[in-house]
């Protein structure tokens, strides 16, 4: 399993990254058995963000991430872009740190990666209890 964190944002870097990284390997350990996985994560600007929607999926607005699935059967391959600002003021929003809304939004695309969906309330539902159960095993046992 391949996992990387690229920079893009000035003066941002993930605490603990060999934490985040065992936090994603026992997601595709649980969901993506015998798979190749190879992810690179890229945490960029606001203005970097606004860039890949309008050229990639024809959005004229910002977001906290976006991920590109590149993978097929037994490989899941992908870049997740997140937008460092829009995490900061939905940690603000919400009331929690930024590593806390950080790791939140880098476990909500690798669940997307293998298969959880969120367009519907149930799907949404389903998809909060799973970044919850991953989020309880990052405090608690890595």
């Amino acid at each position: 399993m391949k996992i990387s964190f690229h920079y893009n944002y000035p003066s941002f870097r993930i605490r603990e990254s060999g934490r985040h990284k065992r936090l994603l390997q026992a997601i595709f350990s649980d969901y993506a058995k015998g798979s190749q996985v190879e992810l690179s994560y890229v945490f960029t600007t606001r203005s970097d963000m606004l860039i890949i929607n309008q050229e990639f999926l024809d959005h004229d607005y910002d977001t906290d991430v976006i991920t590109f699935d590149y993978g097929e059967d037994g490989f899941v391959q992908s870049e997740i872009y997140i937008g460092v600002e829009a995490v900061r003021e939905n940690a603000a929003e919400y009331g929690v740190s930024l590593s806390a809304e950080m790791r939140r939004v880098i476990v909500h695309a690798a669940l997307h990666l293998v298969g959880f969906g969120d367009l519907t309330c149930e799907e949404r539902a389903v998809m909060r209890e799973k970044e919850e159960y991953y989020l309880n095993l990052y405090r608690d046992a890595l």
